[in-house]
């Protein structure tokens, strides 16, 4: 811990998941009404589930979990990637662990594994760390034919808290001995359980070895929320939307509905750009677009080209829509600051207003060695750039790409790999080497935006394809309109899905999810659209 503050956080957050509050009370009694009489010691076979500390998935996890089990007359096992002792970690999690045991978990797998490396282990570890010469090496990493390296990537800089990865560092080694491990864990796992279904809250990280293997072996693999629900099967194995299929979908939908979408994404879009924190951005605490302009100008007066690097988390997900042009977000920037010395632009760097803690150490780093890059405060408004003359932004798939365009902003995205990929608001790029070129032209770019198509978008992808309104919530919209964005993840969700579920709307709900696992498909869409609450 670096100070009180941080040490009271951390007090606050164990608390948390060792103290049992009412709303906790509340739904363990609700689960153990609801899911009665299971007799656990005459199910064979298994559905696995995450213990994963959110709540609002939590929620999700209790009913889908007992609606698979019961149709295929499993047991329900929780299980984590947590290497701490057994004692100790039922005491962290008590909270959590009493939940999970209203719902019907009979117990929680201990995945621990051995601290010694086994011959195995070394003798995968030579043939890998043979294999990898840069670090667009480690994305192909497979072990028995099975393709891991992205997950692998992912993980260490999420869990490591790097920027990128020292091929040659002892402690990226370390780490491939630790995904080993967990590889040959789940794979011996698979192969002597009856495993039926595995529900994860996420797709990436070490979680998504567990993916790769039970979708090689035929082993459904659910993402449950409150707002979606997805089936991971190949080739959309991340739990994505197919962001291929929004103009196709969009077309097929009555124009009823596309009107009012639109409309719908109009005023969504205009309340996002007015500076309205949160809009359809839970996560978001901070606004990119906050009306308080400084007195001062933020960039230099100059006739120049006005270049922004709209910078992303350095250990969050580079490749969470796929492998773009580059291995992460650190080599982008890296490269970007290349480019910044051979061209006569006047560029900037600015992340978001919730950036993660850590970032500010990796660009202060960074950008000490590419001088030609000045970094703005995080808290400057897009609006006071834009009317300072910022003309084009450089992302790999942020919202800026569907934002700024509105504005009259030139996007480029580093790569095809995009929620945006299937318009042309903004541009996409397929190799380095065009990149290069674009940077090196950007004089030479016209491009014209049709904002019908941005609306489009912001419907297909905000409305149409993530958020379910009418799923677990009456209306998700009103939930977290009822409920504090810190707190839509606590057990306060929980509450309020109690008070709100009646016979009919729960016999709907499990209709719904049984219907989705008899169907097979990759992703459960709205099934109506009802604009009056946004």
């Amino acid at each position: 811990m670096n100070n009180l503050e941080d040490f009271w956080l951390y007090s606050k957050s164990v608390l948390k998941d060792v103290l049992i509050d009412k709303q906790s009370k509340k739904f363990i009694t609700f689960c153990n009404l609801r899911w009665p009489n299971f007799q656990s010691e005459k199910r064979n076979s298994e559905v696995l589930v995450e213990l994963y500390p959110v709540d609002q998935t939590v929620l999700a996890f209790a009913y889908f979990s007992n609606i698979i089990a019961e149709k295929f007359c499993s047991k329900i096992i929780s299980f984590s990637l947590s290497n701490r002792n057994k004692h100790l970690f039922y005491w962290r999690y008590r909270r959590l662990m009493k939940i999970y045991k209203s719902f019907n978990t009979t117990s929680h797998l201990n995945t621990k594994t051995s601290n010694r490396t086994s011959s195995n282990e070394r003798d995968i570890l030579t043939d890998i760390l043979h294999a990898i010469k840069t670090k667009g090496d480690v994305l192909d990493i497979s072990i028995n034919g099975d393709l891991i390296g992205r997950e692998i990537y992912e993980a260490y800089l999420m869990e490591q808290r790097k920027p990128t990865i020292d091929i040659h560092s002892s402690e990226f080694k370390d780490f491939l001995v630790k995904c080993i491990k967990t590889y040959l864990f789940w794979n011996n796992y698979f192969n002597h359980h009856e495993v039926k279904a595995v529900v994860l809250s996420h797709a990436i990280y070490r979680f998504g070895i567990i993916k790769t293997i039970a979708n090689r072996k035929g082993i459904s693999v659910y993402l449950p929320t409150v707002r979606s629900l997805y089936c991971l099967i190949k080739p959309n194995d991340w739990g994505l939307p197919c962001f291929d299929l929004y103009p196709a979908l969009f077309k097929s939908l009555p124009m009823e509905i596309q009107d009012n979408g639109i409309a719908w994404a109009k005023e969504r879009l205009q309340a996002r750009l007015s500076g309205k924190v949160g809009i359809d951005m839970s996560y978001s605490t901070k606004s990119a677009f906050a009306k308080n302009i400084l007195a001062k100008n933020v960039l230099r007066k100059s006739a120049k080209i006005k270049v922004l690097i709209a910078a992303h988390c350095f250990f969050d997900n580079p490749h969470c829509y796929g492998i773009n042009l580059f291995p992460d977000f650190h080599e982008w920037i890296s490269y970007l600051g290349e480019m910044s010395e051979i061209t006569d632009y006047d560029w900037y760097l600015k992340t978001h207003p919730d950036v993660l803690p850590g970032n500010d150490e990796v660009l202060l780093e960074l950008l000490s060695k590419y001088k030609n890059i000045t970094r703005i405060p995080s808290w400057t408004s897009h609006l006071q750039l834009v009317e300072e003359g910022v003309t084009f932004i450089l992302t790999v798939y942020g919202s800026v790409g569907h934002e700024l365009p509105l504005l009259g902003q030139t996007v480029i995205n580093a790569g095809e790999k995009n929620p945006h990929i299937s318009y042309e608001f903004c541009i996409h790029v397929k190799t380095i080497e065009e990149y290069h070129t674009y940077l090196l032209n950007l004089d030479k770019i016209k491009h014209r935006v049709d904002k019908q198509k941005i609306y489009e978008f912001y419907f297909m992808h905000y409305r149409f394809s993530y958020n379910i309104q009418n799923f677990f919530f009456n209306s998700f919209d009103n939930f977290s309109s009822s409920i504090n964005p810190g707190d839509q993840n606590s057990p306060k969700a929980y509450e309020y899905f109690i008070n709100q579920i009646e016979n009919e709307s729960d016999a709907q709900l499990t209709c719904k999810i049984l219907n989705f696992i008899e169907g097979g498909t990759y992703k459960l869409y709205n099934e109506s659209y009802d604009f009056s609450e946004s």
